[in-house]
């Protein structure tokens, strides 16, 4: 769906992984579409190519203080991580960069946010994310489809107010995807 007009010669990207729990696919990104997009990445002239994602928090979740679980755990037992290792790109877990490491984002236009949302310090260091989503639905959020897996951005206080977000929890899973630098 694109002539690849957007990438540059070396330009850094983020393939953000559907990976919410450590079950295989089709409960993850099909690893298939992990090494063929960075193989077409490649072919293309992307740089260095990230894939990766945080799990959600029935298996990883931690604060400033605590954390409990691993989405890189949750990777390996899905059967992701070595696709994605064989593929000659670099695995990244957000969580393991430390609490600190988010940014403070706002989406683009009007917004049901409270407050500044807080992501991953990487989106600010690839000048792509490519979604490797699945279809998908949700117990709050039935069928979300590629929309929600902007949640992976997110830090655990902003994911607790996104779950606390009521009548407007369809409308903050979208939003996520108006922060500028996603």
């Amino acid at each position: 769906a694109t002539d690849f007009s957007w990438l540059s010669q070396g330009d850094r990207i983020l393939l953000k992984l559907t990976l919410n729990k450590g079950n295989p696919y089709p409960a993850t990104t099909d690893p298939w579409a992990i090494s063929c997009m960075v193989k077409l990445l490649k072919e293309k002239g992307a740089g260095q190519i990230y894939v990766g994602d945080q799990s959600g928090v029935e298996s990883v979740l931690w604060t400033a203080n605590d954390k409990r679980g691993s989405s890189r755990e949750c990777c390996e037992s899905a059967g992701l991580r070595s696709v994605i290792e064989e593929s000659g790109s670099t695995p990244l877990f957000f969580e393991e960069q430390g609490y600190d490491a988010y940014v403070p984002a706002i989406p683009d236009g009007p917004h049901h946010w409270d407050s500044p949302i807080w992501v991953t310090r990487m989106v600010n260091e690839v000048e792509h994310i490519v979604y490797l989503g699945r279809v998908s639905s949700h117990v709050l959020g039935d069928a979300t489809l590629g929309l929600k897996l902007s949640v992976g951005f997110l830090r655990e206080d902003s994911r607790k107010a996104f779950h606390q977000g009521g009548e407007n929890f369809y409308a903050m899973y979208e939003e996520i995807n108006q922060i500028p630098q996603i």
